[in-house]
């Protein structure tokens, strides 16, 4: 897991070498007015562009994937993230290849560390996270986040 602020996206290359498509993406395209949906750039970089109010733990499952990292990018507002070692997940269904995810229930133990805007965190298939959390410490607003699936 990496946990840093977007322009500094480009320390993480040797990490992820896909991640140099995103960083060329962001530069020429700007964040704030990507639309709502899926954007497939290429078969090792797909964003899913999102607009929500944060969710409460209770509503969430714990999520890890095998072909794509996840970078969690927050455009605008603020969630709190959870994240774990895989080897505590028990999973309570089957990988699904379609959507390269497994899950588990949201009663897993695991860190929360805050997403505020320009935040991103790197997740790797060895982090099972749990994405879109309401932080109850701070006013309850929407959330514009670029969620960019990356090929290992």
């Amino acid at each position: 897991m990496v946990y840093d602020q977007i322009y500094n996206l480009k320390k993480y290359k040797t990490l992820l070498p896909n991640l140099e498509k995103l960083e060329e993406y962001l530069l020429h395209h700007n964040p704030r007015e990507l639309p709502l949906g899926e954007i497939r750039v290429d078969e090792d970089l797909i964003l899913k562009v999102k607009e929500y109010v944060p969710r409460s733990k209770a509503e969430a499952r714990w999520e890890a994937h095998r072909v794509f990292a996840d970078v969690q990018y927050v455009v605008r507002g603020h969630e709190l993230m959870g994240v774990a070692p895989l080897k505590e997940m028990i999973p309570n269904d089957a990988y699904n290849s379609v959507s390269d995810s497994i899950h588990a229930d949201h009663d897993r133990p695991g860190e929360f560390f805050p997403l505020k805007e320009g935040a991103f965190m790197l997740l790797m298939p060895e982090d099972v996270h749990m994405p879109s959390l309401r932080d109850d410490t701070e006013a309850e607003e929407t959330v514009f986040k670029i969620i960019a699936k990356v090929r290992i």
